[in-house]
């Protein structure tokens, strides 16, 4: 399998490096490449770079290579199917994340590059599926300090190896669907922040879930700071999921809005 991986926060979160420990080994990888902003590009949905240019440059990551770029990660995305990969031999998979924070919700589905990267992937041509994995932080100054790579080491490891069985758990699930990876969906999948002891993978709708004022005047400037995210309490969606303690999936398959 060839995988095109990415993120939304950057070179810093080690969820990336969980990530690239993790998928290799949970996959069959033939190829692995990675293409990542060089700086964090949360809340930048599916935009891209539409007028300007974009300097990609390498670097290592976890012992891997890494391009960084100057971008979104729809940008990433898009300059890395094409440069990073031969014609004939495009991805089989767009990976994103894993994303410091939960991407549950219509409020934070639409918002997430994460999941913008994943959406891209699946508009660009040839389609290519993608998978979106976000893990949720009760807490959001824990969720900072682990973006930011301040986190405790021992919080780090058990954080690390609880992602890794999870991640896991996801693989082997999608593995047994009929339209994994051949149809150009995405999968959105969240990981709980306080798994249940039973915590199980539950497939879910996306919540109807609402912004609440994305800017606060602080020193007499609007910063982006949520006053408040009004979640969906239906008990079949995805944020329910994630707070009884179990691994929220979704399928994101656009071709829907077409007639």
């Amino acid at each position: 399998m060839r995988i095109l991986l990415t993120n939304d926060d950057g070179p810093h979160s080690p969820l990336l490096a969980f990530a690239i420990e993790a998928l290799g080994e949970i996959a069959e990888i033939d190829v692995l490449k990675i293409a990542i902003p060089d700086g964090e590009q949360s809340w930048k949905s599916h935009a891209m770079s539409g007028h300007g240019a974009i300097n990609p440059r390498q670097t290592t990551i976890a012992d891997t290579e890494v391009v960084l770029v100057d971008g979104t990660p729809a940008d990433c995305v898009d300059w890395a199917m094409h440069n990073l990969f031969a014609d004939d031999q495009w991805p089989d998979l767009v990976v994103a994340g894993v994303n410091c924070g939960k991407n549950s919700g219509l409020g934070f589905v639409l918002s997430s590059a994460t999941i913008g990267a994943c959406l891209h992937a699946n508009v660009a041509e040839p389609p290519r599926p993608g998978l979106a994995l976000s893990q949720d932080f009760h807490d959001l100054s824990r969720a900072a300090a682990v973006k930011n790579g301040r986190a405790d080491v021992a919080e780090l490891a058990v954080l690390r190896d609880r992602i890794k069985k999870q991640l896991r758990a996801v693989w082997d699930f999608l593995q047994r669907q009929a339209d994994f990876p051949q149809q150009p969906l995405t999968w959105n999948v969240n990981l709980p922040a306080e798994p249940s002891p039973e915590c199980r993978i539950r497939q879910s709708t996306i919540g109807d879930s609402r912004l609440a004022q994305c800017f606060q005047e602080r020193q007499g400037r609007f910063e982006h700071a949520l006053a408040r995210y009004i979640e969906d309490p239906h008990p079949g969606c995805d944020g329910s999921v994630l707070d009884q303690g179990h691994i929220s999936i979704s399928r994101l398959d656009i071709r829907r809005l077409c007639g």
